[in-house]
């Protein structure tokens, strides 16, 4: 197993780099927005890793930690060279700890789905490099490294905004409800139940046109320094955020919550 590093042109926005990965499957941007140091791109996982409701696993995270094999030495400047990513919803919690079972399972989506990467794209906005990097943890990589490679030095051309919604959008609240939910959350902070809620509502429609042409459009109205877009057979996620949710560093983990700290 030896480290892989090439170097490519820099860019300061890595949408193109990105529509250059964007058909091949499982692929991820993981986006700064202009705003942090990496953007990290990957696609073609060598394994999925998808946990429904109903399927029987007491620890994804020591799964997920076996199935990554031996630890490698940190690279300095590489944040990411393969590992996992995708996404892990809040219920996947419950097969940890006891928690009521009172949410509704709107969306029907796997409480779990990763993919376990063996190279990634990493640009560094502070040096001003880009660079194809891989572990070559399995042998496969080694024959796939180029392909990706040719892919990132041609010209992608970047899809167009298509989304449309069609007809209405609905919330799961009704505005009396939301200010019901909004006052028994003030009342929880106040008894110090708690220091943080998000109390988000869920708005839905049915919806067409393509997904990435939308992100693009989405991270031009509202940069973030974590942003985010999934292409999962499972789902399409766009994300844009102000906050960063942890930060696991030499075994210190981070979090910095902002949300309802500051007047909007």
């Amino acid at each position: 197993m030896s480290f892989y590093r090439v170097s490519l042109p820099y860019q300061t926005d890595a949408a193109s780099y990105y529509a250059a990965l964007a058909d091949l499957p499982w692929a991820v941007w993981l986006d700064s927005g202009g705003m942090g140091r990496y953007d990290i791109l990957t696609a073609a996982p060598y394994r999925t890793v998808i946990l429904r409701e109903e399927d029987v696993c007491a620890d994804p995270f020591a799964m997920l930690r076996a199935e990554l094999g031996e630890t490698v030495a940190p690279i300095a400047d590489v944040p990411f060279a393969g590992g996992v990513l995708g996404y892990w919803s809040y219920d996947l919690a419950r097969r940890i700890v006891v928690l009521p079972n009172i949410a509704q399972n709107a969306e029907q989506l796997p409480d779990m789905a990763v993919g376990i990467y063996d190279w990634a794209l990493v640009i560094d906005h502070h040096l001003r490099t880009a660079s194809l990097v891989s572990h070559q943890r399995i042998a496969e990589t080694t024959a796939l490294l180029p392909q990706i490679l040719q892919r990132l030095q041609g010209k992608q051309a970047l899809p167009a905004d298509t989304f449309r919604v069609q007809g209405n959008i609905t919330s799961n609240f009704t505005p009396d409800s939301y200010a019901n939910a909004f006052d028994q959350v003030q009342n929880y902070l106040q008894a110090g139940d708690c220091y943080q809620i998000n109390l988000a509502q869920r708005f839905s429609a049915q919806a067409e046109g393509d997904a990435f042409g939308t992100y693009l459009k989405l991270r031009q109205l509202s940069p973030a320094p974590y942003s985010a877009f999934l292409n999962l057979p499972q789902a399409q996620i766009l994300c844009t955020s102000p906050e960063r949710f942890l930060r696991v560093q030499n075994g210190t983990v981070e979090t910095k919550p902002i949300k309802g700290t500051r007047p909007r």
